[in-house]
């Protein structure tokens, strides 16, 4: 499994909860990935909102996955923004958890050659790095409307294990 995404996995109430706690987050222009904002917490942020934290880690849970995450990025994308194509790094290990929120229409990735609608609520797991095989290869097509956000969960070391 590359990855796998868990359709409308969130409910509106849950939706509405996270997007509560990232909607005012000091966003920054994306300088590698693509042309949208982001913003980036990990072990040396002290700033993050504990139960932002905590609510992750409950949908990780959720999901069934069980990793020691260490950063976690929030993107968020606005009509006519996208993600270029990409390989995760090796230092990014294990998988990834991006959760799907907002209010966007017409949101597409490619992920290795599938292309995939997403829609509010819906989870996508894919792996990072396990041993040498890399994860997807993904892009995400210019929004057609609206703001995604996706809170992306990972472990990503401080050396390239390569």
């Amino acid at each position: 499994m590359k990855y796998i995404i868990h359709k409308k996995k969130l409910q509106i109430r849950q939706q509405e909860y996270l997007l509560n706690k990232i909607h005012r987050l000091p966003y920054q222009k994306e300088q590698w990935w693509g042309d949208y904002q982001v913003c980036v917490f990990n072990q040396d942020s002290p700033d993050i909102d504990p139960a932002l934290q905590k609510a992750i880690t409950i949908i990780s849970q959720m999901v069934n996955v069980e990793q020691n995450f260490n950063t976690i990025v929030i993107k968020k994308i606005q009509k006519g923004e996208k993600i270029i194509p990409h390989v995760d790094s090796r230092n990014t290990v294990g998988k990834s958890i991006s959760i799907l929120l907002g209010s966007f229409e017409d949101a597409r990735y490619r992920m290795d050659d599938t292309v995939e609608e997403v829609n509010p609520g819906d989870i996508i797991i894919q792996d990072c790095t396990n041993g040498y095989a890399m994860g997807p290869n993904y892009l995400m097509y210019p929004l057609q409307g609206g703001t995604q956000y996706a809170i992306t969960i990972c472990t990503i070391l401080k050396e390239n294990p390569v």
